[in-house]
């Protein structure tokens, strides 16, 4: 999966200043077209991820629409202010009202992140129109895929009614995102059209369509298009969230395939690392961010080895993105010949997805007690699996024999580093 290679302000892919056009760095519409030809060759296919929420301010629709010029000027929401201020008492998720004036148009613009994105208008039909011409421009070019990203934000309620205040999340003040509720600017009901919409388009075009966002409702099950990914708020991990994400995903249509992504939700490392293990373990296309095999957050440079010259990931002088703080101890060379690092735990689960009872395998789920979720994945004639996740750093001691088909005696096959500690391992 790669970012958009469209053109952006200040080549920041989440800015993007026209979306059916190649950015003049990675070459032109025949270039892609030859790059993307030769790596099918290769048996790799690329998808790419659109943010098709906002543009760049600098985007000539946005500057036309502060004009008023026809069509541009229903592109984006305008709203005029109230007496004491915007329209509405909405925030955008950095914090900060979502709301900027605009001294040329006299009205104020919705931006439901940076003020330098400016949210596109969804109930303009054309919009959703363009969109889908973009997803099939871009896999006329060879992309196999479009991947969706932040879909949650595409619609506002119409009377941009303020949002209440959220009571589950103490501690916030008026102006950080948690402080409201955010029902009237985030999973409005009218998100299920457009996705069947698009998902048509990239399916009659035989790409992959994955989206990222869709709420956890059953109004959004009826779509049957994607998997929803797993969020976890503030990166409280707990064995309801996993039961609940696994049992899900078993109860999907079997013609479904799911395509994951651990990088999109901003976890602790340890909570990205057992739920990348969860996910190695089940049915769908894991994608992993650089780093994450070597027990890294995602974000910097990939350490190939511990020496001074950039780690081993490229011979220039420097590089854009910084080297992880910790590449001395995190880094290919040194965790290859450590039993215990994350790297050969996440190497032994890859191996395992081979197996039938992985691939084609029955699951059972059982919460242990308030930290303890287990899962078996079963095939009859093939060895079975019992995974089993421990979601506090203190040992249990539990009792599995309420689970069916969970032998006497098991074997090992990929441990946390804490385990490793606890030689021999003893089940009974």
């Amino acid at each position: 999966m790669v970012d958009p290679l469209m053109p952006s302000t200040m080549g920041n892919p989440e800015r993007i200043e026209d979306f059916k056009q190649v950015d003049p760095r990675y070459g032109n519409v025949d270039s892609v077209k030859k790059v993307l030809s030769a790596l099918k060759l290769q048996g790799l296919h690329v998808i790419m991820r659109i943010v098709p929420n906002y543009s760049s301010n600098n985007h000539t629709w946005f500057k036309k629409s502060i004009e008023k010029v026809s069509p541009y000027s229903d592109y984006y929401i305008w709203r005029n202010g109230k007496a004491d201020g915007p329209p509405s008492n909405w925030l955008s998720i950095n914090g900060g009202s979502a709301w900027t004036w605009n001294e040329d148009r006299k009205q104020y613009y919705l931006h439901q992140f940076n003020a330098t994105q400016p949210d596109l208008n969804f109930r303009n039909p054309e919009m959703i129109e363009y969109f889908s011409d973009v997803f099939k421009w871009w896999l006329d070019l060879g992309l196999s895929g479009i991947h969706v990203d932040k879909v949650d934000f595409l619609f506002e309620s119409l009377n941009y009614t303020d949002e209440a205040i959220n009571n589950i999340i103490p501690g916030t003040v008026h102006d950080e995102y948690d402080f409201f509720r955010h029902t009237n600017t985030r999973d409005l009901p009218e998100l299920v059209g457009v996705i069947k919409q698009w998902a048509a388009v990239v399916k009659n075009s035989s790409g992959v369509f994955s989206i990222n966002g869709v709420p956890d409702n059953e109004e959004f099950d009826l779509a049957n298009l994607i998997h929803r990914p797993l969020v976890i708020k503030n990166g409280n991990l707990t064995v309801e969230h996993l039961k609940r994400y696994v049992n899900h995903k078993l109860k999907m249509n079997q013609q479904t395939w799911t395509v994951e992504t651990i990088g999109e939700v901003d976890q602790p490392l340890d909570t990205a690392e057992c739920l990348t293990d969860m996910m190695l373990l089940l049915p769908g296309t894991l994608v992993v961010p650089s780093g994450t095999e070597l027990g890294l957050n995602p974000g910097s440079i990939f350490p190939w080895d511990h020496s001074n010259s950039n780690a081993g990931f490229t011979t220039a002088n420097s590089t854009w993105k910084k080297l992880p703080s910790n590449y001395l101890e995190s880094n290919v060379e040194k965790e290859k010949v450590q039993m215990d690092s994350y790297y050969n735990t996440f190497k032994s689960l890859v191996k395992e997805r081979a197996s039938p009872s992985i691939v084609h395998g029955t699951t059972e789920t059982a919460v242990i007690n308030s930290t303890v979720f287990a899962f078996t994945r079963l095939k009859s004639g093939n060895p079975g699996y019992l995974i089993a996740f421990n979601l506090e750093p203190k040992e249990k001691v539990v009792n599995l024999s309420n689970m069916k088909h969970v032998p006497e005696e098991l074997t090992v096959i990929a441990r946390s580093k804490q385990l490793w500690k606890q030689l021999p391992l003893k089940y009974n």
